[in-house]
């Protein structure tokens, strides 16, 4: 499915950055 390792890298922080975009928008909505 991945052509080489850096796919996989890019994946990963994409799930990365995902997740602390859901953190912090569940953050702002508890808060606010």
């Amino acid at each position: 499915m991945f052509a080489d390792g850096i796919d996989v890298a890019d994946v990963l922080i994409d799930k990365q950055l995902a997740f602390r975009y859901l953190a912090e928008k569940n953050k702002v909505g508890v808060n606010s």
